[in-house]
């Protein structure tokens, strides 16, 4: 019995890989929208084990960006994504939006974005065991989408979402 739990115990420090990082890389195989709007070259900045928590809304700020440079970042209300969400370790995705119901559905950490099935996705901005800032460009409806990423001339507006860990 000693050397089973001594097995166990070696085997947990020689392969200290948390099970939402295994399983979010096996989900790149899935293409989801926006992934050929952001920088491919980008990598991403954070642990995936650190997402995969639940999160409350606190606060949106908003980011004025003028050829490339950040002009000003201002607090902005009545603007959020989600008031909760959680990043699951199996690679779904549950979320309360502007209605009271939960939606769900598959995520994915990639190029330091996040990805969400339906077409939404995010630039991780910040992440740490309490607090996560999502990005995410903001255009105009029905005229040329010129993304940052793509070219950071003219005027570019990005929503900062601040979360805390719940």
């Amino acid at each position: 019995m000693k050397r089973l739990v001594l097995l166990f115990a070696v085997a947990l420090i020689l392969f200290p890989v948390s099970a939402c990082e295994s399983i979010i890389e096996e989900s790149e195989q899935i293409e989801f929208f926006g992934e050929n709007f952001v920088d491919q070259s980008v990598k991403n900045k954070y642990q995936v084990s650190t997402l995969c928590k639940d999160w409350v809304f606190v606060s949106t700020q908003s980011e004025e960006w003028e050829d490339g440079k950040l002009v000003r970042i201002k607090d902005v209300n009545n603007v959020f994504p989600y008031r909760e969400f959680s990043f699951k370790d199996n690679g779904s995705f549950r979320a309360k939006g502007m209605s009271d119901e939960w939606g769900q559905g598959q995520w994915k950490y990639r190029y330091n974005h996040i990805f969400i099935n339906g077409g939404y996705f995010y630039d991780v901005a910040e992440v740490t065991t309490d607090r996560l800032i999502l990005r995410e460009e903001s255009y105009n409806v029905g005229g040329p989408i010129h993304w940052f990423g793509q070219d950071p001339s003219g005027s570019h507006l990005f929503y900062r979402y601040i979360y805390k860990r719940k």
